[in-house]
């Protein structure tokens, strides 16, 4: 990984590309040794057992939606360090099948709830871009929810994003903005996070990657 992160630092710097500084290149490769350590270390749970886990723990967890819908979550994380934040983006059918996951790396600009506004809007452009048009969309940020839910004009400093966010909606058949607690967003979240050791976008079709199937399986339960 020490390896692959200087040629690609290498690289960047002969295309002219911008390059990330020598502390934030050994940041990222130590970070994404470990989270290779912990997989490999830690067994993965079957479904079933990380259902039960959470029943036991009482917490809360991510429910399909309607039959015919898709539900996306999403969810945002700031990287103080480097200026930068990560978007977290997973569709999910009634079955609870993955339909797609997305984590993007973008400048943190002011805020966290810029962030989350961000990903809300990435969040309807991946739903229409594959071609979902009846889409529950659920975060764990209230104020976000409650802005793309009414009908008049944001005018937030985050306003343009919710806006953009709301329009683009209107391209869906069916759309829902609704709220859930960090604890049932925990795959999203966990996607957000991954992003700073993203070189930008990264998007999986009918998966997720393999560093969060055990976070998939805890978010998931039927009622």
């Amino acid at each position: 990984m020490v390896f692959w992160s200087l040629w690609y630092r290498q690289n960047c710097v002969r295309l002219n590309k911008p390059v990330e500084t020598i502390a934030s290149l050994l940041l990222r490769t130590k970070e994404l040794l470990q989270e290779y350590i912990e997989v490999q270390e830690k067994p993965v749970p079957t479904q079933k057992q990380a259902v039960a886990q959470n029943q036991a723990q009482g917490t809360a967890r991510w429910k399909p939606p309607e039959m015919g819908w898709v539900k996306i979550n999403y969810d945002g994380a700031v990287f103080n360090d480097t200026g930068e934040a990560g978007i977290g983006v997973i569709i999910r059918n009634s079955q609870g099948a993955v339909m797609a996951s997305l984590s993007q790396k973008i400048p943190f600009s002011h805020s966290v709830e810029a962030v989350e506004a961000t990903a809300t809007r990435a969040t309807v452009q991946l739903a229409l871009d594959l071609g979902f048009m009846e889409v529950e969309v659920e975060g764990d940020s209230i104020n976000i929810v409650h802005a793309l839910s009414q009908t008049e004009t944001s005018y937030t400093f985050y306003g343009h994003i919710i806006n953009d966010a709301k329009f683009t909606s209107q391209s869906l058949v069916s759309v829902k903005f609704m709220h859930v607690k960090r604890d049932g967003n925990k795959v999203a979240h966990s996607l957000a996070k991954r992003a700073r050791c993203n070189k930008l976008f990264q998007v999986w079709m009918e998966s997720v990657p393999p560093d969060i199937v055990q976070t998939l399986y805890s978010d998931f339960s039927f009622q």
